[in-house]
This record gives structure tokens, C-alpha cells and sequence, in this order.
């Protein structure tokens, strides 16, 4: 799975108050007609939408998945890559892709500043950048340097922990 497929399953909310991170409770309540008190309880996570008119599946439609992500990816402090696809833009042809058995990876305080770096690329919609630096500090931590291997693909079983 490519990085933007990873981001986009990432960024799924997984609570109201996730999904409605960010927004200001005047637009949570003009967006879907509640009183802003219940705006106040739905971003406090207090309170729940009712499936009257589908308002619940609203609400986690309107999360701004890369925010999501974005938390998720400052939050990180450990990831189980497994068996990535990884390339390089240097040596020979034939050895630019290939796969490594990554495994779990504790990381670092200099790679969680590489992820952090990450989810504020991400928020401002750098994508590439932050798929850069994501890879950059998986591949390199805890005395694991990779060189110039990139993460080109993410297996299914990849998880952000």
C-alpha cells in the first residue's frame, strides 16, 4: 500500500471528538443543526451523534483525515513495519527496489522529532515531505541506518503504535 493509502487508514477517526478535532464548536453546530451546547459535549467526547439523519456517519466524514493522521503520527513512539518496499536513487538499476524485513522499531527521540517534523508537513499538506521524513525515521533509529533506502510501499500489517 502506497503512503497516501497508509495516511488516508490512519486518519480515519476513531471517535467523535478525533473527527471533529479543530473545528470550533459554532461549526460543528451550524454544520449539523445541534445546539451548541451539544456541539460542546460532541468535541468533549461526552456526548455522542444519534443516527437521526445519519448524523453520526456525517460527523466522521467531515474529519480533516491528514489532522488526524497528523496526531497520530506525533503520538507515535514505536511502528510494526514488517516487510517493506523500499528503493533507492543510487547503485545500479537492477538493486534500486527491493524489499527489507524492517520488524518492529522503538523509536528514537531524534526519529520522533523526524515524525513530528512529519505530522506538521502532513497538516500543511506536504504530503511527499512527510512520507520522506516518515521513512527517513523508521528506516534510520535506534543504530538501524538503511543509506539511502526510501519506503516505497507499506504492507498491509503495518501499524503506528
Amino acid at each position: 500500500m502506497k503512503f497516501r493509502s497508509m495516511i488516508s487508514q490512519v486518519g480515519k477517526p476513531v471517535s467523535t471528538a478525533e473527527a471533529l478535532t479543530g473545528r470550533s464548536t459554532r461549526w460543528i453546530a451550524k454544520k449539523f443543526g445541534v445546539s451548541i451546547r451539544t456541539a460542546q459535549r460532541w468535541k468533549a467526547g461526552t456526548q455522542q451523534p444519534t443516527e437521526k439523519g445519519g448524523r453520526r456517519a456525517k460527523v466522521a466524514k467531515s474529519a480533516d483525515r491528514l489532522k488526524v493522521a497528523a496526531k497520530v503520527l506525533r503520538e507515535t513512539r514505536a511502528v510494526n513495519a514488517g516487510r517493506v518496499g523500499v528503493k533507492s536513487d543510487t547503485g545500479r538499476a537492477a538493486a534500486r527496489e527491493g524489499t527489507r524485513n524492517v520488524g518492529l522499531v522503538q523509536l528514537d527521540d531524534s526519529a520522533r522529532d523526524r515524525m513530528a517534523q512529519a505530522a506538521d508537513a502532513l497538516a500543511a499538506g506536504d504530503v511527499e515531505r512527510a512520507e520522506d521524513l516518515v521513512s527517513d525515521a523508521i528506516l534510520n533509529t535506534g543504530g538501524r541506518n538503511y543509506g539511502p533506502l526510501q519506503i516505497s510501499d507499506y504492507p498491509p500489517g503495518f501499524h503506528l503504535i
